[in-house]
């Protein structure tokens, strides 16, 4: 099933989420989106292929990564040379880190203050904050009342001419309903010029050949160290109410004394006005 411009949300959940059943409501795509029927169909031909000696020894592992790096370089609007697939979003950051202290190391002279939102998730704090180590200071942006970044003045503060992108990190497991443990990281033409401290032998092209694995290859046309980072993405605590007599079948989330709804693609707006039904039970007019 493909999905282009206005679509037939009842079809969609049907081809793809046919175990959503009864009038339960999933509004927390914010902390994870359920992964499609073709995504469950594709790892599980994988997992089954594995389990076939014969036919595991066949199969191109590295074809997956080089149409997921394609896919995802599509969705930005680059190629893949800039793409690196990582298992999460701090992985990516931690990456970013990195290339800044290289860069700074380059050039002793050079900014080192770190610009960050407060009430920013930790995934993008605590790899900044670790670069006060090395001589960095992080400054952080307050937060309006809303717990929303104040953009024109982090804007405001970065801005001594031309800002552009260096490194772009995210997970995959939201909005793009990818399995747990996949993100990637953009980076620009001047990043891939510098060597990370931590490389994955994935990320050399003499990686591709296994009839010459030791032949070590140096130039990095893409960088995708395979980093083992603990996870730090906190928890979700659900707001709903877990007792059969008083559950309303919407799944949110509550962050910083919010109930915070994130409905996405697979969501129907007889859904949205349910919502609207249960708050009108519980806030008062």
């Amino acid at each position: 099933m493909k999905v282009t411009g206005a679509y037939d949300v009842e079809s969609l959940r049907t081809a793809e989420y046919p175990t959503w059943k009864g009038d339960a409501a999933f509004l927390n795509a914010a902390s994870f989106g359920p992964m499609p029927e073709r995504s469950r169909v594709a790892i599980e031909w994988l997992n089954q292929a594995q389990t076939d000696a014969f036919a595991a020894s066949t199969y191109d592992q590295h074809e997956g990564l080089r149409l997921s790096r394609a896919s995802i370089a599509k969705l930005i609007g680059t190629d893949s040379a800039h793409i690196a697939l990582t298992p999460n979003t701090n992985v990516g950051i931690n990456i970013g880190a990195d290339l800044a202290l290289q860069r700074a190391r380059k050039n002793p002279r050079g900014p080192r203050v770190i610009v960050v939102s407060e009430r920013e998730f930790p995934a993008n704090v605590y790899p900044w904050l670790a670069l006060e180590q090395h001589g960095f200071t992080v400054e952080f942006i307050s937060a309006n009342e809303h717990g929303h970044p104040h953009e024109d003045a982090i804007i405001e503060r970065i801005s001594a001419g031309d800002v552009a992108v260096d490194v772009l990190a995210a997970g995959c497991q939201k909005w793009l309903c990818s399995p747990w443990g996949t993100g990637f990281a953009y980076l620009s033409d001047e990043m891939l010029e510098m060597q990370p401290t931590l490389p994955g032998w994935l990320s050399f092209p003499s990686s591709e050949d296994y009839t010459q694995p030791t032949r070590y290859g140096t130039d990095m046309a893409v960088q995708q160290p395979l980093i083992d980072w603990a996870d730090t993405r906190a928890g979700v605590e659900i707001s709903s109410s877990l007792e059969d007599e008083h559950r309303s079948g919407i799944v949110c989330a509550l962050r910083e004394g919010s109930i915070r709804l994130s409905p996405h693609f697979s969501s129907t707006i007889a859904e949205m006005e349910r919502v609207v039904g249960v708050l009108d039970e519980v806030v008062p007019s």
